[in-house]
């Protein structure tokens, strides 16, 4: 193939290149002068925009974690730990903890589960959430029955006169009964004894027991016991009585009634045995004692036969304190219980010391876990 002379085109001359230099020269220094501004142009990660920058992102990321949080066990100002769905497959739920030391300058922390904390966010100056909860109070409504605890009857003196202190030697013959009168509340449903206290003293051995009972009064008007008592015996050991005549408690179980019609009792208290050293029961004589509406007897055949005669009942008493309680009828009571839900929670967030550099924004948590409130 042939070319022709027009075609062909000899290469620069020595004069074209020299003239060519100073322009691509120009060329080159324009190219290095925008390359220069562009890297300028670039934040270098100290400038205040940046710290704005990043405290937004740190701030953002933040919400997003405590968007989804189960429960949050820690809730300080300046520290904050919760729980989210699990991330790992592992079943377990992630522990999350964003923390500050309140130190300008000191960073802020991020400890995810077991793992050391590590450095979250350096030289902040300003670290803080605020919680808002929300307050639900629930009502419910049970049945309940009162139970009013009482003193049920006593004696001590007459009309601050005690009279002489006199004593009756107990045991499996020798028993002492102190009818009395029980004011039944408007209301009540069931009556339980629950506690006597006697006078009592045990002869040098103190190995014997004393037994004591609530029978109801017979309605004969003799001011004597029944056969049967109420519930079983209270056991007042030997062993829990001195040789000096002191109060001593009885306290009994399963002594409970319903027929709140009856109201007139007696106290019945036996010796255990036949000891030679007897447990020993105080009362307080006094001749001209006044009519009291209770009345002491004693017997010394186990019941077949009862002393004072009717014209002396009112000189003698022991002296006691009887304890009960009364079920009063059912009502419905309502139960008022306050609950706390965590709803959502702002964040300030500010690095460096420059007012100006604070940045806030607000996390909505999804499930609003119950939390307790001081």
């Amino acid at each position: 193939m042939k070319y022709s002379t027009a075609q062909l085109r000899p290469a620069f001359t020595l004069v074209e290149a020299m003239a060519a230099l100073p322009v691509a020269a120009v060329i080159v220094v324009g190219l290095a002068s925008a390359v220069v501004l562009a890297g300028r142009a670039i934040p270098a990660g100290t400038a205040p925009g940046e710290a704005v920058v990043r405290g937004y992102q740190a701030a953002d990321q933040f919400a997003g974690e405590l968007h989804c949080a189960l429960v949050v066990p820690v809730r300080a100002p300046t520290a904050v730990e919760f729980l989210v769905p699990d991330r790992d497959a592992d079943g377990d739920s992630e522990s999350i903890r964003y923390a500050w030391s309140g130190t300008p300058g000191d960073p802020l922390t991020r400890k995810y589960n077991s793992f050391a904390p590590e450095t979250y966010l350096e030289n902040v100056h300003e670290f803080q959430v605020d919680y808002v909860i929300r307050d639900v109070l629930d009502t419910t409504t049970t049945v309940v029955t009162p139970t009013v605890g009482v003193e049920l009857a006593y004696f001590e003196d007459w009309g601050g006169f005690a009279g002489a202190a006199s004593e009756l030697a107990l045991n499996a013959t020798n028993w002492v009964s102190q009818y009395i009168t029980i004011s039944i509340p408007a209301g009540a449903t069931k009556l339980t004894f629950t506690q006597a206290k006697l006078m009592l003293r045990n002869d040098l051995l103190g190995i014997a027991d004393v037994l004591v009972g609530i029978y109801p009064a017979r309605t004969d008007g003799s001011y004597l016991p029944e056969a049967a008592p109420v519930g079983p015996d209270a056991t007042i050991y030997g062993t829990d009585m001195s040789l000096i005549t002191t109060w001593v408690d009885a306290y009994f179980s399963g002594v409970t009634t319903n027929d709140l019609s009856r109201t007139k009792y007696c106290i019945v208290v036996k010796g255990s045995d036949a000891f030679i050293f007897p447990s020993v029961l105080q009362y307080q004589y006094w001749k001209s004692a006044p009519d009291n509406g209770i009345v002491q007897k004693w017997t010394s055949n186990s019941g077949a036969t009862w002393d004072p005669t009717a014209s002396s009942h009112n000189k003698q008493d022991i002296r006691f304190h009887l304890y009960g309680t009364f079920d009063l009828a059912p009502v419905e009571q309502e139960t008022v219980t306050a609950r706390h839900y965590l709803t959502s929670a702002d964040v300030t967030v500010r690095i460096g010391s420059d007012p100006s550099l604070q940045v806030r924004t607000s996390a909505r948590i999804l499930n609003a876990p119950e939390i307790t409130v001081p």
